[in-house]
C-alpha cells in the first residue's frame, strides 16, 4: 500500500509567516495563532503549495536545513503532523 498523503484541510484558512527561524501560523477559522519550530514550518509551506508524503517532507526540510534525513527527523514530523491533525489543519490521505 502507498504511502500516506499528507494535505492541508483548507489552505484558504491558514496564514503562515516566518519570523527569524520560526514559522507563526494564523488559522482564520479558529482564530488560532500557532508557533512551529523551523522543521514543522518548513513542512507545513510545502504542505501550503502541494500534498506530500512523510519522506517527501523530510527530504524538503533536510535540504533546507541542517538537520539529518533520518529517523529522527522523520518521528518529530510525524508526531507534529500528527498534532495538526488532532487540531483540524491537515488531513492524512491513504496509507495504512
Amino acid at each position: 500500500m502507498a504511502d500516506p498523503v499528507w494535505r492541508v484541510r483548507d489552505p484558504s484558512s491558514l496564514r503562515l509567516r516566518r519570523w527569524d527561524r520560526d514559522f507563526v501560523a494564523f488559522h482564520i477559522a479558529s482564530g488560532d495563532t500557532h508557533l512551529f519550530d523551523p522543521a514543522l514550518g518548513l513542512a507545513l509551506e510545502h504542505l501550503l503549495d502541494q500534498p506530500a508524503t512523510l519522506a517527501t517532507l523530510a527530504a524538503h526540510v533536510a535540504e533546507r536545513t541542517e538537520l539529518d534525513n533520518g529517523p529522527e527527523l522523520e518521528l518529530h514530523l510525524v508526531e507534529a503532523l500528527g498534532q495538526l491533525q488532532e487540531m483540524g489543519l491537515l488531513v492524512r490521505d491513504g496509507g495504512a
